[in-house]
């Protein structure tokens, strides 16, 4: 019998019973569920093959393993933090993918002088966002400290790369806002401004969504 999941009579019902309760609690995709919950399932009834060959019964075998396995809260707790290490890098590197392309196509739409050079339109378009350069003097090492988290250094940067995702995701749906707000405002209309537009309310509303799934795998990680 697993923790909190009632009696059973067979030892696929435990350990159905018992994976259940673990990946109802993690707030992730279909996809990766199905993944540790094979990863968890195939664990389980090695140990419970071993135990049955060494003449355990069944059902004890199963209830021994899930119980070494221990309860499904704190198993899902640590997967969670997984995640959370998993996220804040994709967030960080999508963040640090993105933010050239969409800065290009504003200065592209950035109204300039015939011939002017691309360092004077890159500088007309920052003095049009009066915000925005502060911005990124902060989100850019918070992207690059979530994006840290999955590698090498993110058992050091373990206390830092969740709150610097979150702040990255934050920072940057407020510049988007910001740049839609001027660019919408200073900028002629036209295909630059429309793309730069779009560019900008696609990842507003992409980020928004990360901001959302990030925020649950906090709550379950904690």
């Amino acid at each position: 019998m697993s923790p909190g999941t009632g009696p059973q009579t067979d030892p696929d019902g435990a350990i159905a019973a018992y994976l259940d309760a673990v990946t109802g609690a993690l707030p992730a995709g279909r996809r990766t569920r199905a993944a540790i919950r094979a990863e968890l399932a195939d664990g389980l009834w090695c140990d419970v093959e071993a135990r049955v060959e060494c003449g355990a019964d069944p059902l004890a075998a199963a209830a021994e393993a899930i119980a070494e396995s221990g309860p499904p809260a704190v198993v899902a707790r640590a997967f969670a933090r997984e995640l959370l290490a998993e996220s804040a890098h994709r967030i960080g590197l999508g963040l640090l993918l993105a933010g050239p392309l969409i800065g290009l196509l504003w200065v592209a739409s950035t109204p300039a002088a015939p011939g002017e050079s691309w360092p004077a339109r890159v500088g007309a378009a920052l003095s049009a966002a009066p915000m925005y350069p502060y911005l990124l003097i902060l989100l850019i090492p918070a992207a690059l400290i979530a994006c840290a988290a999955a590698g090498p250094l993110g058992p050091r940067l373990d206390r830092f790369s969740a709150p610097a995702a979150r702040f990255a995701v934050w920072g940057c749906m407020l510049g988007d806002a910001h740049l839609l707000a001027t660019g919408l405002l200073t900028h002629a209309a036209g295909w630059p401004l429309l793309f730069a537009a779009t560019a900008s309310a696609a990842r507003l509303t992409v980020t928004a969504a990360a901001a959302h799934r990030f925020g649950r795998l906090r709550a379950a990680a904690a």
